[in-house]
């Protein structure tokens, strides 16, 4: 490829490495000219006969790789050719452009036929090993799988990418394909047949109930190979039971009984000597480390979501002294959270108490004050009093950027990360209850919430963590009382 409208091919047979590496000019063996504008792709045919370049003249051409002669011109895109790549025998060619569209072109005739359905600039293009199928990826977030015969979908597009898909290409065998985007992730996606006669049942039955039917008998088998192959440890949970849900990113699939996780994947620190008994001890209840990037992790902006760089042991917060060594994460009703328990129960406390103190958080959003929430006192003679947690009066989503709101009732901010949410530019921030939202929008932050405890004079004998399952699910951090 070359900003002077020509492609060059070099011949490198007889080279060493040292050679080839070496800055000294090299003439190319052939220059292919032609084009009036820079060439932007290129590709070989598979038995090397054949060149394929891309233009931002919105041409491509074919050429002899041995002679350099120009024996094709394909004209009709609107916008720069960015993807040029042969079928495996050669004789059609497959484009994608700037245009928002693809086209498969025959070599012998010059017709072509139009993929159309994408509302971004085509990025990349490729085809299956046995030619029976393409596939494109675009500037507006999405791969889609087409057949080469009618230029019509063979399934929904491929969602989930938060940027261009700017690479795609297909396991040998066909059954996955893998999608490279400029957010700077991959996915692999396991392929559905192609074709309608693939599919179980007959073919007079409604297509709903046969993919249906091949998923059911699809997963289970899936989950054993995988299971084997990867991860033999949970060969016994290869049958279990398994569900399809329905998100926002498409169809996951997913355990109907998922382990729950229960206890921290990294160590917890030794609890400080110095901590009182006001400092509740909460080792034996996290289910996470602060440490572990805990909360699942759906897409990019979830990566790494962690309180690494909060220092553990007897910190003050809030204008609290709290004992910080770990986190008590509740789930939410998102498969991707199953694993996560609804409740924690029986946090020892064992003394009367006033005001209690908690150093806490919440993941995702959720309507202005709505219970997300509650702590739950159990007291020495049997009764129980809920104290609710209330989204925006008690607590925001902890990543900043999501909510840059200041909690608006009993509660302030206590400690924050700017360098974390902020990808390493550095905005200071002075936790307090006057606190701007100039610098805690950027921020991941904990919140320091105080409650009244109902029922002063009564021995509390134990504290209940409980979600209340909405779109927002809490974390405990610390708890201190008084």
């Amino acid at each position: 490829m070359a900003e002077d409208e020509a492609a060059a091919v070099w011949d490198l047979s007889g080279l060493t490495n040292a050679e080839v590496a070496s800055e000294s000019a090299m003439p190319p063996a052939l220059l292919l000219t032609g084009h009036s504008k820079p060439v932007v792709s290129v590709a070989y045919s598979p038995s090397g006969r054949w060149i394929a370049t891309g233009s931002k003249d919105a041409t491509a051409r074919i050429w002899d790789a041995q002679s350099g002669h120009s024996v094709r011109t394909l004209t009709g895109h609107g916008h720069w050719v960015l993807a040029v790549t042969f079928s495996p025998d050669a004789k059609r060619l497959l484009t994608a452009s700037a245009d928002h569209t693809a086209r498969i072109w025959d070599l012998e005739t010059g017709a072509f036929l139009p993929l159309t359905g994408h509302t971004g600039a085509v990025l990349h293009a490729a085809w299956s090993s046995d030619g029976n199928a393409v596939a494109t990826g675009s500037l507006d977030r999405t791969a889609r799988l087409w057949n080469v015969e009618n230029g019509t979908l063979l399934r929904p597009p491929l969602i989930g990418h938060k940027d261009g898909v700017s690479s795609l290409a297909f396991s040998p065998d066909g059954t996955h394909l893998v999608t490279g985007s400029q957010d700077h992730t991959a996915r692999i996606h396991a392929a559905f047949p192609w074709k309608l006669d693939e599919y179980p049942g007959a073919a007079d039955q409604p297509l709903e109930e046969r993919i249906a039917q091949y998923k059911a008998e699809y997963w289970p088998r899936f989950a054993r190979q995988a299971g084997s192959r990867l991860f033999p440890e949970r060969d016994a949970l290869a049958g279990a039971a398994r569900r399809v849900e329905t998100r926002d990113r498409g169809e996951f699939n997913v355990a109907v009984v998922a382990k729950a996780k229960v206890r921290p994947a990294r160590p917890i620190p030794q609890r400080n000597p110095l901590a009182g008994p006001s400092q509740i001890d909460l080792t034996n209840k996290y289910n996470a480390a602060l440490n572990e990037a805990w909360q699942p992790a759906v897409g990019l902006d979830d990566l790494g979501q962690d309180l690494s760089r909060l220092p553990p042991g007897l910190q003050s917060l809030g204008g609290v002294v709290f004992d910080v060594r770990g986190v008590i994460q509740l789930g939410r009703p998102d498969p991707s959270w199953s694993m996560l328990p609804g409740s924690v129960r029986r946090i020892q406390i064992g003394r009367r108490l006033r005001p209690f103190h908690v150093l806490q958080g919440t993941a995702n959003r959720e309507r202005e004050d709505a219970v997300i929430g509650t702590y739950r006192l159990v007291y020495a003679d049997g009764q129980r009093r809920e104290i609710e947690i209330r989204y925006g009066r008690d607590v925001r989503d902890w990543w900043g950027p999501n909510d840059p709101r200041l909690p608006t009732g009993r509660s302030q901010i206590a400690w924050t990360d700017p360098i974390r949410a902020t990808l390493g530019q550095y905005i200071p921030f002075v936790p307090g209850p006057h606190a701007s939202t100039d610098s805690a929008n950027l921020t991941v932050r904990l919140f320091r919430t105080t409650y009244d405890n109902p029922r002063p004079s009564e021995t509390v004998v134990g504290a209940d963590f409980t979600s209340w399952m909405t779109q927002s699910a809490p974390f405990l951090v610390a708890l201190t009382v008084e």
